[in-house]
């Protein structure tokens, strides 16, 4: 019995979307912030951020906060408690380098 016309798409398909992901195509779009939150984020749960745009293959510029929990928290390049959160971050992970701290109370600073 030959396979029907749907088993035959879904199993190109599959090959398809599989082959595009063993080798990494740069058009794959992974963990990116769908949109951003205004209320700003207290310095006591966060642990590191990075800055999300193009560059990284994601259509939202963002900054993504990432929680002692590990959580994952996207908030808008351009608000003054952004930049003051991640001065306050980038201080903090100076003082541990400088002092040579562990990473579990370095949380601590803020």
């Amino acid at each position: 019995m030959a396979p029907s016309i749907p088993a035959l798409f879904l199993c190109s398909f599959l090959l398809y979307c599989c082959s595009k992901a063993a080798y990494g195509d740069s058009n794959l779009v992974v963990d990116c912030c769908l949109r951003v939150s205004k209320s700003p984020i207290p310095i006591k749960i966060v642990k590191n951020y990075k800055e999300q745009g193009q560059q990284n293959g994601c259509d939202l510029t963002a900054v993504v906060f990432t929680t002692k929990g590990n959580k994952k928290l996207c908030a808008p390049p351009n608000e003054p408690w952004v930049d003051s959160l991640r001065a306050k971050i980038d201080k903090r992970s100076q003082l541990c380098r400088n002092h040579k701290l562990k990473n579990r109370m370095c949380l601590n600073f803020a």
